[in-house]
Order: structure tokens, then C-alpha cells, then sequence
């Protein structure tokens, strides 16, 4: 049980800083809606910062932490501080060389990343020339971008979870301000790609000042002929490839909203947005806790701890993606009128969103779990499994949207995400069954009358509310955030007693 509790109080620590740096965050695209509305300026932002996000998420976030986490993990048990210094200055002195380059190509090519990424553009002239000089000015902060992301591998492998979430808050705190001081002198769009620099300068400096109290502080220094990098530069491909694959989904769905619209670029972000926060604030925190803990038993001579923390994973994923499942579809309409209804914001852009956000809200579960089960394969090493199904993934999403689209438009990409995460995680289930991987905890069937009795319970008692509150058009946005409070406490306390209860009562 002691693994359980160490477990327990690093995602406690974790979520706690999630939370914050999350409403932050909401807070941050909010300002954004505040400040700019609806229309071909949000539109080419929100284009740009997808475009940012795959590249961001291709080259450093997704293939970095994949890579160089697990090799850190093995070099912390072999080496001493001083080796672990050169290891990471070299190992990303290397790495920022070879995005510096490609930082490059992208500046200069810029305007064709567009027309691939967005073809549909092409009618829409003030968002295509806007999209084209934001992403030529987002490109450099990809540098730090990898520096962040660098400094964060170490904090895991050192098991500081929370300051790596406390210093995302910073980030969002000083996009906030920044943003908020410009609109005193000019308010213009592209003063976000200046904000978001400096901001994610401000979040290294506090990374630093973590590095500097654990001894490791590196600088990135040149040095190909490190075998270590070059070890890792065998599976390189393999992670660029499967991350390629997994944004290709991304990119395809902007390919089909480009040709919609105005406006449905900014539907299906804040959708997202709203939907991705209990995945981002508890899922992520979960996942980030649990992945370093898998990789520490995947090859042991028993693997009944490996199954242990992942069944304990399993199960906290699932009781907390139900959850939010039913608060965000049953109150989809409170919290985008409360969150995105201002000055710039009509009753028309609140019910495109709300469509999405019920559709997206279907997609909690199964991508919650799909964190868990993916961190698996790559615990094991397993890049190849994941690549297939990445490469099958493409195939069903886009024949999916192909379907959709027509007639449900931006709500289609929605439906076709979701339901490509649901076939994601069946498949894989079948995949890691014939791996000798139990998925299912032992006491499963406990699990699941606990849960869907609390989910009954939480779902009555939301219907009662919603319907003696007043409109909520009418009231103010201070009443509306306190009204969306509360309903939010009640529906986490009516499922967590009732979950708890039964719990005790088995």
C-alpha cells in the first residue's frame, strides 16, 4: 500500500498546481476572447497556435520527453552529477542545432506551411496574410520551448512534479499581465506572439533557479559525438514518426475547418479547450506521476507492481473521467455562456460552441484512459505498437471526417475525434491483451457498479439544480460564475460520497 500513498500524495501535489495554472489558463484565453472577439483575427491565431502546438509537440514536448526521460532515468543510476551535467548540456546543445535549423526552413517557408495546413484560406485574404506573419513570429519560441521542456525531464526524473506545474503557472500569470498592459497601447493580435516569448522566458528563468537548488544547471553545448545522443537518435525517428502521425489528425481537421466559416476555427479551439480541462488537470498530473513509476518495473523479474500502479492508475482515471464526463455534457451551455459571453461574443457563437463541447464531452473518458495505456507501451519500449496504431488511426479519422463533415461541419470533426479515440482504445486493449497486459483491475466489477451508482446519483441531482436556477442569460457574470461554482461542488461532492460510500460498503 505504501506505493499507493507515495503515489497518491505526488498527484495530490500535482493536481493541486494543475488546477491553478488550468483556470490560469482559462483565464488567458478568455482575456484573448475579451480582447479580441470572434472573427478573422482569433481565427488566424488560434490556426497559428495549433500550428505552434503540432510543431511544438512534433519536434520538442512529445518526442523529447519520450525519448530523453526514460535514457535520464537510466543515466541518474549510473552517473554522478557532474556527468549528468555534460549528458544534458550536450544533449541539448544538439538538439536546439538541429530545431534551429528547421526554425529556419519554417521562417522562410512559411507561407506554404499555410496553404497545406489551411488550403481553404485562400478565400479568406485578411486571415491568410495575418495567419502567415504570426506563425513566422511564433517559430523562434519553439527555442525555449526545448529548453523548458529539457529542464522539465529533469525535474520528473527527480520527481519534482509540482514545480514543473508551477512553472506553467507562472507563464499563464505573465501572459495575463502582459496582456492586459498592452491593451493600454495597442491592441493588436500580433503582440500575442511577443507576449508568449517573453512569458515562456519568464517561465525558464523560474526553471533555473529549480535546477540550480538540485545541482543540475546545464547549458547547451555542441558535441555530436556523445554515443549517448546518438542512442537516442536511433528511436528519434521512430518518436517523430509516431508523433507525425498522431498531429497528422490535427492537421487534417484544420485542413477541413479552413474551408467553413469564419469563426469555426474559434468554435472548435474553445470546445476543446473546455473539454481537455479535467484530461489536462487530472489525467496529465496522473499520467505524469505514474509513467516514471512504470518505466522503474517494466522489466523487472515480476511485474505485479508494473500491474499494480497501472490498475491504480485505471482506476482513478476512470472514476474522474466519468465524472466530468456528465458535469461538462449536462452543464455545456452554463459554461460556455459563463466563460466566453462578452462584448464581443453573440448567442450564435455560444450554441456553435455548445455542440461541440457535448460531442467533445464523450471523447473525456476514452482519452483519459488512452494516456494511461499509451504510457504503457512506451514503459515497455514499445514505439513500434504505437505507430501502427497511430498509422490506423489516421486512416479512421479522416474517413470519419470525410463522412461527417458535410453534414455536421465543425461538430463533425468533433464527433470523428471522438469516435476515433474510442476505437483507440478498444484496439489497443486487444493489442496489450495479447501482450499479457491486464488492463482491467481485479476488482472491476466493484469498480464499475461504485461508479455508475454514483454516476446516476450525480446526474438526478444536476438535472434537479439546472432546472431551479434561473436563465442564465439573465443574470450577471458575477452570479453566473457563482452559480457555475457551486453546481460544480455539489456534482464532485454528491459522486465522491456516494463513490466513497459503496467503496466502504464492499
Amino acid at each position: 500500500m505504501n506505493f499507493k500513498l507515495n503515489l497518491a500524495k505526488s498527484f495530490l501535489n500535482h493536481t493541486v498546481f494543475s488546477i491553478v495554472s488550468k483556470i490560469l489558463g482559462f483565464f488567458r484565453e478568455i482575456s484573448i476572447v475579451f480582447f479580441f472577439g470572434i472573427g478573422y483575427q482569433t481565427d488566424a491565431f488560434i490556426l497559428v497556435s495549433k500550428l505552434s502546438n503540432i510543431f511544438r509537440y512534433i519536434l520538442t514536448e512529445g518526442t523529447i520527453i519520450q525519448i530523453f526521460l526514460p535514457l535520464l532515468i537510466e543515466y541518474k543510476k549510473k552517473n554522478n552529477q557532474e556527468k549528468i551535467r555534460k549528458f544534458l548540456s550536450k544533449t541539448s546543445g544538439n538538439f536546439i542545432t538541429i530545431l534551429s535549423f528547421l526554425i529556419i526552413v519554417g521562417i522562410i517557408f512559411s507561407k506554404w506551411i499555410i496553404f497545406i495546413f489551411a488550403p481553404g484560406l485562400i478565400n479568406q485574404e485578411k486571415t491568410l496574410n495575418l495567419a502567415i506573419i504570426l506563425l513566422r513570429e511564433f517559430f523562434p519560441s519553439l527555442i525555449i520551448s526545448t529548453l523548458i521542456t529539457f529542464s522539465n525531464i529533469v525535474l520528473y526524473a527527480w520527481n519534482f512534479f509540482y514545480k514543473s506545474s508551477l512553472s506553467q503557472i507562472i507563464f499563464n500569470a505573465c501572459f495575463i499581465g502582459l496582456l492586459f498592459i498592452s491593451s493600454f497601447f495597442k491592441n493588436s493580435i500580433n503582440i500575442l506572439s511577443f507576449i508568449i516569448i517573453t512569458s515562456g522566458g519568464v517561465q525558464l528563468c523560474y526553471q533555473i533557479l529549480c535546477l540550480k537548488k538540485i545541482d543540475i544547471i546545464f547549458f547547451p553545448k555542441i558535441n555530436f559525438k556523445i554515443s549517448d545522443f546518438y542512442d537516442s537518435l536511433k528511436i528519434l525517428y521512430s518518436s517523430i514518426s509516431i508523433s507525425l502521425l498522431n498531429q497528422c489528425i490535427v492537421i487534417f481537421n484544420n485542413v477541413f475547418l479552413s474551408f467553413l466559416p469564419i469563426g469555426s476555427f474559434s468554435w472548435l479551439y474553445y470546445a476543446e479547450k473546455i473539454s481537455s480541462v479535467p484530461v489536462g488537470i487530472f489525467i496529465s498530473s496522473l499520467n505524469t506521476i505514474l509513467f516514471p513509476n512504470l518505466l522503474k518495473n517494466a522489466f523487472k523479474k515480476t511485474n505485479e507492481k508494473f500491474h499494480k500502479i497501472l490498475h491504480y492508475g485505471i482506476e482513478i482515471s476512470s472514476s474522474i473521467s466519468i465524472l466530468f464526463f456528465i458535469i461538462i455534457f449536462q452543464l455545456s451551455y452554463p459554461i460556455v455562456i459563463t466563460l466566453f459571453q462578452y462584448k464581443n461574443f453573440d448567442v450564435f457563437h455560444i450554441n456553435m460552441i455548445q455542440y461541440s463541447v457535448k460531442v467533445n464531452s464523450f471523447g473525456i473518458i476514452s482519452h483519459s484512459l488512452l494516456k494511461i495505456m499509451i504510457s504503457v507501451l512506451y514503459a515497455m519500449k514499445d514505439t513500434r505498437t504505437h505507430f501502427k496504431i497511430s498509422f490506423i488511426n489516421l486512416i479512421f479519422s479522416q474517413t470519419t471526417n470525410f463522412l461527417l463533415f458535410n453534414s455536421f461541419k465543425h461538430i463533425g470533426i468533433s464527433l470523428s475525434t471522438v469516435l476515433t479515440s474510442w476505437f483507440d482504445i478498444f484496439f489497443l486493449s486487444y493489442i496489450l491483451h495479447k501482450k499479457e497486459i491486464r488492463i482491467l483491475p481485479d476488482l472491476w466489477k466493484r469498480l464499475t457498479l461504485q461508479i455508475f451508482i454514483s454516476s446516476i446519483s450525480t446526474t438526478l441531482f444536476l438535472s434537479f439544480l439546472m432546472k431551479i436556477i434561473p436563465d442564465w442569460k439573465e443574470l450577471s457574470i458575477l452570479f453566473r460564475f457563482l452559480h457555475l461554482v457551486i453546481l460544480l461542488f455539489v456534482s464532485i461532492l454528491n459522486y465522491s460520497s456516494i463513490f466513497l460510500i459503496f467503496r466502504k460498503m464492499n
